[in-house]
């Protein structure tokens, strides 16, 4: 036996946080650079992954409202904006909300970089009881807002 089971509602992805963060540690010193910086590209790297077929479910390329679905944000529309409701992350950005909430951030310019027709850019816009990233049109210009909690 041996095996994990985890499961949790909403999703919540904390062995994927610990993954980049323990990565960009790893980084910072094998590789010269700030430990935020090494978590920026590990978070980046990981959301391009996430625009790979063989990582997505049966989302079409192109489509970063259904492949951040797919991992658990739970995105809805919002006005022009697509807002998501999960934070997969969700105890350690109250905890730690300028870290984690960059990380956030990060990850998903990742996934909008990989993806060559995104019309959609990621902003930050904290508030209570969603995730602090938000999608925003192209053209629409980032409103990147104070920090949350």
């Amino acid at each position: 036996m041996g095996g994990e089971v985890a499961v949790s509602l909403p999703p919540r992805h904390y062995d994927l946080a610990g993954t980049l963060l323990a990565e960009a540690i790893e980084a910072s010193e094998t590789e010269d650079l700030a430990p935020r910086d090494a978590l920026a590209a590990r978070a980046r790297e990981y959301g391009a992954s996430l625009a790979e077929p063989q990582t997505r479910a049966a989302d079409p390329v192109g489509d970063p409202v259904g492949i951040l679905a797919d991992a658990g944000f739970e995105p809805y529309e919002d006005d022009d904006a697509v807002r998501l409701a999960n934070c997969p992350f969700h105890r350690l950005a109250q905890a730690h909300p300028e870290l984690v909430c960059g990380m956030n951030l990060h990850l998903i310019e990742g996934l909008l970089d990989a993806i060559p027709d995104a019309s959609f850019t990621a902003d930050l816009d904290p508030a209570p009881d969603r995730c602090c990233v938000v999608l925003n049109p192209k053209g629409s210009g980032p409103r990147r807002t104070a920090r949350r909690r």
